[in-house]
């Protein structure tokens, strides 16, 4: 991690690593503050971005296995109350989008064009004559009024917009606030209670949050917020992490992360979901891109057979980056950093590459279980 973090320049990171249930290893490196008075430890907690969706799929495929929702049903379906602004029109596909489709990308949204999470904040907003920033339900509004990109259901392509809509679902269904919702159903049940929504504004950081690095070449900007005048950084006031809520919302220490996985599927501890439930969620999607590829994106989760049992990456620009695994050893880790690297995919590949090395190399397991220390 030492020598990881120097080459990549992050300032803050956190490590914690589990094997069959228990917690094996927790630790903190750098700084969590810019000023680098305060160590980071194992309690300090990060913004996770994109590793919130396994908690939303896996919320949303514990409803389905209450039956309170179907797979294959129509997402817009469960969304009664909300219509396209006025004067545009429902592309006629819509309705045929399924909680599936959202679950693995392939709702007929094209993030690699324009990601509404982060870029219609305003636009949606004033076609709605509502005030800036959108809310989640602003976006949802204002994209029910644009044309999909590609018909539901035939390719993958990644999008948090899908995400947004699955939050609100999960609020339609359970009749509670999305975040309510997981703390209660998800988090709490497994003895995680110190996950919570993340907030934009410097002054709304979390107690034991850590500070985001984006650094001297990041330019500021004036916040999307209208009643905050002062230019921010991206991390603090370039989008809303209000609106991010369902596909990159979380904040949570590493050990609450091994926890979340440890509990979905794992040989040990409590089971949030059945077994069924599990392998559904982690079954190839019948995609043709999929064909012969050895690695997926499922339900929620990426999967490499025989590799990577589950996973995900989040990343915020610039200052947000974390990972998630269960590997087929009974292996769980979770690591967070509070920078962003420039060249994404390099380190992306190196933090996975050089994760595998070194859980592989490993050829005797401590006994003990730290879990109790931090209170799960």
């Amino acid at each position: 991690m030492t020598s990881f973090m120097k080459k990549w320049e992050i300032p803050a990171a956190t490590a914690a690593v589990a094997k069959n249930g228990r917690l094996v290893y927790a630790r903190g490196f750098g700084h969590s503050d810019l000023a680098k008075t305060t160590a980071t430890t194992p309690q300090t907690r990060f913004r996770i971005a994109s590793s919130s969706k396994p908690v939303t799929a896996v919320a949303i495929m514990q409803l389905v296995q209450e039956r309170k929702l179907e797979l294959d049903e129509s997402a817009f379906g469960r969304l009664p109350h909300m219509a396209a602004p006025s004067g545009t029109h429902e592309d006629p596909l819509l309705r045929t989008i399924t909680v599936r489709h959202l679950l693995e990308h392939s709702g007929g949204f094209d993030s690699t064009k324009t990601d509404p999470q982060f870029d219609a904040l305003r636009v949606a907003a004033d076609a709605l004559g509502r005030p800036r920033p959108a809310t989640q339900s602003d976006l949802i509004r204002y994209m029910m009024g644009q044309p999909l990109a590609f018909r539901p259901g035939s390719k993958y392509i990644y999008s948090n917009f899908g995400y947004n809509v699955l939050g609100r679902i999960i609020e339609q269904v359970s009749g509670m606030n999305y975040g309510r919702y997981v703390q209660a159903k998800i988090l709490m049940p497994i003895g995680v209670e110190r996950m919570e929504l993340g907030r934009t504004k410097p002054k709304d950081r979390l107690v034991n949050e850590v500070e985001y690095w984006d650094d001297s070449t990041t330019p500021s900007y004036y916040s999307i917020y209208q009643d905050d005048p002062i230019p921010r950084t991206y991390s603090y006031g370039g989008f809303s992490m209000e609106a991010i809520d369902a596909h990159g919302g979380w904040v949570a220490r590493s050990v609450d992360l091994t926890r979340f996985l440890d509990a979905v599927g794992g040989a040990q501890g409590t089971q949030l979901l059945g077994a069924k439930t599990v392998e559904t969620m982690l079954t190839r999607p019948n995609l043709a891109q999929y064909g012969g590829a050895k690695h997926f994106y499922a339900l929620g989760w990426d999967v490499t057979p025989r590799q990577v049992v589950m996973s995900h990456n989040g990343a915020l620009t610039w200052g947000t980056a974390s990972t998630i695994a269960r590997l087929p050893d009974g292996v769980t880790y979770a690591l967070c950093f509070n920078r962003l690297p420039y060249d994404l995919i390099n380190f992306v590949t190196t933090l996975e590459h050089q994760s595998a090395r070194v859980l592989g190399s490993i050829v005797a397991w401590p006994d003990h279980d730290l879990y109790s220390a931090f209170g799960l």
